[in-house]
């Protein structure tokens, strides 16, 4: 830019029998509609950051949230399973039971030991 102007001032002053050396860019004052474009373009900037971080805080919340779910999920199948365990502990100790008091019984149905099938 200042190659241009210099060279436009030494086209301009050589009538007058100066010559420009160098020419200095102090303030360069752009036109209006320039300006407004650059100002809008600068609004848009500012406007589109704060939605970049907002959405990357919601995909943070959604990723803790399905974690949470997870973790839940987890926890009430331990608990299904070990609710199932004791109710087969309890029923294996009262069949076991039966079959000491009640002669000629067994632990066994039709030679097939007995399970739980859960829940």
């Amino acid at each position: 830019m200042a190659n241009a102007i210099e060279d436009e001032l030494d086209k301009a002053m050589s009538a007058y029998g100066y010559e420009i050396k160098q020419s200095l860019i102090v303030d360069i004052e752009p036109d209006n509609h320039v300006k407004q474009a650059i100002n809008e373009i600068n609004v848009d900037a500012s406007l589109r950051m704060p939605s970049n971080e907002r959405a990357e805080a919601e995909k943070i919340l959604q990723k803790k949230w399905v974690e949470g779910e997870a973790k839940a999920k987890y926890l009430s199948g331990l608990g299904i399973a070990r609710q199932c365990q004791v109710l087969v502990d309890g029923l294996r100790d009262s069949i076991l039971r039966l079959s000491v008091n009640a002669p000629g019984t067994t632990a066994k149905y039709k030679n097939r030991p007995i399970f739980c099938l859960g829940f």
